[in-house]
């Protein structure tokens, strides 16, 4: 958990097959440099150094084409920030106007950006900078898997099936997710979706209705379009099922002297191939591209 210099390193993503990308803290969440850490000879390599003013914080963090780029919000404003994976100081990426509103989605697509907004609404924007473009029928939109970009997005306050439409950003392509009468807590994917039924019985099946199948209770994230994380009772860690093997992994969580034990949720990000968490002073690193 910790570099040679002292500092903890947090998990951000897996820039390839053995490179780990960490950020260290200033102070609470309070990004001040990023380390390449090789995870076959446990050694880290300092990328860049982040300074931010008081107040506005480094997040959304992607890999692409030898950059790695993150937002900052300021005043319900985000921009850009872009270092070379081999080492160097951060530069702004300048826009041809200002982006009014958070930032919720990020990725690195050939020679462009590819960002959501909270707000809703996907845009792309040129790796060394320029015009800002809307992606056109997205104007609600949230990025899922690039070119796929979805209504609505992760977050639904109202128990709205996440996800629902989703639109090919580059061919124009629509697929909607089949929910039924009375279904709740629905997660979709590209091509797969979990959720509750309305006798409180829980499944996962293809975004069209077909290949339904019973999952033994609430399942946690939806990773690869097939990673979930399920509790095992009473109170003793979770497992890593995999929907489309049927297998599953124990994480080795278990509750502290108090009774309470981590809980960890795959990300819908397809992007982020990464699980991590703390175990017994260590980081656990789960690459899932690599789970056959």
């Amino acid at each position: 958990m910790k570099l040679p210099n002292g500092r903890k390193g947090r998990p951000l993503t897996l820039i390839d097959d053995r490179t780990l990308l960490l950020e260290t803290w200033q102070s609470f969440e309070k990004a001040d440099a990023l380390y390449a850490y090789d995870l076959k000879t446990d050694q880290p390599r300092k990328i860049t150094d982040i300074r931010t003013p008081k107040g506005v914080f480094a997040s959304n963090y992607a890999v692409g084409g030898g950059w790695i780029v993150w937002q900052t919000i300021d005043k319900m404003r985000t921009n850009f920030w872009s270092a070379p994976l081999s080492g160097g100081q951060p530069a702004a990426v300048e826009t041809d106007t200002p982006i009014k509103g958070r930032g919720d989605g990020l990725v690195v697509t050939g020679d462009k950006i590819a960002f959501s907004l909270h707000e809703g609404g996907v845009f792309t924007l040129p790796l060394e900078g320029g015009a800002v473009t809307p992606v056109e029928g997205a104007e609600r939109h949230h990025i899922l898997n690039w070119p796929w970009v979805g209504t609505p997005g992760q977050y639904t306050p109202d128990n709205e099936p996440s996800f629902e439409e989703i639109l090919d950003a580059e061919t124009g392509q629509i697929s909607k997710a089949l929910v039924r009468p009375g279904e709740e807590d629905v997660r979709c994917g590209v091509t797969t979706c979990t959720g509750r039924r309305s006798d409180g019985s829980f499944f996962h099946r293809l975004r069209d209705g077909s290949g339904e199948q019973e999952l033994p209770e609430r399942t946690l994230g939806l990773a690869f379009d097939r990673f979930v994380t399920v509790h095992l009772h009473p109170r003793r860690g979770q497992v890593l099922l995999d929907l489309t093997t049927g297998r599953s992994g124990d994480l080795g969580l278990r509750p502290d002297a108090k009774g309470q034990v981590s809980s960890i949720q795959p990300g819908i990000d397809p992007y982020d191939r990464l699980v991590a968490y703390e175990l017994e002073g260590r980081y656990v690193i789960i690459d899932l591209a690599r789970i056959r």
